[in-house]
């Protein structure tokens, strides 16, 4: 489970400076030619950076990860709860 959660991390916050690069972007350049192949990779290489910050301080146990995500089922993660 843990390699999918990385990945969907990993995928949505390249998304996220993908969408606000592109919206500051347009608002402090209206009228220029944005170069998409330079914003792609900012983004792309950003986002892996960020990733791989987020997954070193769990490797390092200096943020833990929530229970369902150490190895027990989502639904005894939920069962505890509810």
């Amino acid at each position: 489970m843990l390699p999918g959660t990385l990945a969907g991390y990993w995928l949505s916050n390249m998304l996220g400076r993908l969408l606000l690069q592109f919206g500051t972007l347009d608002v402090l350049n209206p009228e220029g030619n944005p170069n998409l192949k330079q914003h792609l990779w900012w983004g792309l290489g950003g986002s892996t950076v960020y990733t791989l910050i987020i997954g070193g301080l769990v490797y390092f146990h200096i943020l833990e990860l929530p229970d369902f995500l150490r190895g027990s089922s989502l639904s005894e993660f939920l069962s505890d709860r509810l």
